[in-house]
């Protein structure tokens, strides 16, 4: 799920809001990302569509272990190098 928009959030803040509407059914697109979210009432919020997911998920993945593992590696083996 997007870090920036959670659907939880979305319910939280809109739900209640949107039952009230006329609206049955709600989109919110977001360019950054190409997240697609969509409400009804029903099921509230949920993701659509996210075709960056597996990616964005790869690079947390490759982040955590550079910040985890290889730098502190890196420094645990500098200090008995040197």
């Amino acid at each position: 799920m997007p870090s920036l928009v959670q659907t939880h959030e979305l319910n939280r803040l809109f739900h209640g809001p949107l039952c009230g509407s006329r609206f049955e059914r709600v989109y919110l697109v977001l360019h950054i990302g190409s997240v697609v979210f969509g409400w009804t009432r029903a099921e509230g919020w949920r993701i659509v569509a996210d075709p960056d997911a597996r990616e964005r998920e790869l690079h947390r993945a490759r982040m955590n272990d550079l910040i985890f593992n290889q730098i502190p590696n890196h420094h645990r083996r500098s200090r008995m190098t040197g």
